[in-house]
């Protein structure tokens, strides 16, 4: 059977505190809004975890290292806690299309982590990410409040909540007061 990805991806082991880890340029805006809207919470700890098993990351491999451009919450963990420990990667080839989608998942992401800002989250998607990859990340046809709660599973009044008390925060700091983004219709 003819092979039709022209991917050519190799399994590495990489020991993190010998290469420079860096964000690819393509996905840096997109990890600045990942810093932006995520939470802290705890992280689990794989550092006891036999190689083989942990889960590996797409990295691309430059001159001067290796960029990745998704995993955002993993690589984070594995420079900060697991620097030491030998790491599984697969090295790919640079697709600009892929890693955005990819970085964008990430983000689409901490919808699902508790106690994350829904109201800020979803003015950062809606403005920030290309909307055909939105509408291919969540599966649907249009970008209103509504799919974005039924994506993430909570209920509507609790966005709506959300968004009144980012209006009172603003108001209460005397910043200007644009609205557009919470007045757009639920259905």
């Amino acid at each position: 059977m003819p092979k039709t990805n022209n991917v050519k991806s190799r399994h590495r082991f990489l020991i993190p505190n010998k290469y420079n880890f860096c964000v690819h340029e393509v996905a840096r805006p997109v990890y600045q809004v990942w810093l932006n809207c995520r939470v802290g919470h705890k992280h689990i700890n794989l550092s006891g975890v036999d190689d083989y098993h942990k889960p590996p990351i797409r990295l691309i491999e430059t001159k001067t290292g290796f960029q990745y451009y998704y995993a955002f919450e993993r690589m984070q963990n594995i420079m900060q806690f697991e620097a030491n420990d030998r790491q599984p990667f697969i090295i790919s080839e640079h697709k600009s299309w892929h890693i955005k989608k990819m970085a964008w998942a990430e983000v689409l992401q901490l919808a699902f982590i508790r106690d994350v800002n829904h109201a800020l989250l979803w003015h950062t998607l809606k403005s920030d990410c290309p909307t055909t990859i939105l509408l291919e990340l969540m599966q649907t046809a249009s970008l209103t409040r509504k799919d974005y709660t039924e994506f993430v599973g909570i209920e509507l009044d609790h966005l709506e909540y959300q968004q009144r008390q980012i209006v009172a925060q603003q108001e209460s700091l005397g910043l200007p007061n644009d609205m557009s983004w919470a007045n757009e219709s639920s259905e």
